[in-house]
């Protein structure tokens, strides 16, 4: 949560009482989805930021939609010697994802998605959860 819960007094006292957003988590484990039809995803960098720029990030949104493509493009961005990220599209979905590894806990992982059309989002979704077991199946 940010802030964090015991820091949220702290910032009250300093007159910030006006709430500008407050953000939603969803964890959910893989085992329900089956493995995704290699065809169905493009495993590609996403280079450029052109790719993205017309997109709504529906998943992963806690920063700018650029902000959260630069912050991997970054070279000081350190990350755990074990972590891993993958990116592409989903051609069917109008949309890009990017599957990283939770810097804190080894056995999760993060999703970032952008679609054309948000009402696609929920197969993008879809279709992100079953790469992430494709993924985490490959350990």
């Amino acid at each position: 949560m940010i802030p964090e819960k015991d820091a949220v007094g702290f910032y009250r006292k300093c007159g910030l009482n006006e709430v500008l957003m407050e953000l939603q988590s969803m964890e959910t484990g893989l085992e329900g989805f089956p493995g995704v039809n290699d065809e169905e995803v493009e495993v590609a960098e996403l280079v450029s930021f052109e790719a993205l720029k017309t997109m709504h990030m529906v998943y992963g949104r806690y920063d700018s939609s650029f902000g959260q493509w630069l912050k991997k493009r970054w070279k000081f961005f350190v990350w755990p010697s074990w972590s891993r990220w993958e990116e592409g599209f989903v051609p069917s979905c109008d949309g890009a994802y990017r599957i990283e590894s939770d810097p804190i806990r080894k056995e999760a992982c993060n999703l970032l998605a952008w679609t054309e059309n948000p009402s696609l989002s929920p197969h993008l979704l879809q279709l992100c959860a079953k790469r992430a077991k494709n993924w985490d199946s490959k350990d």
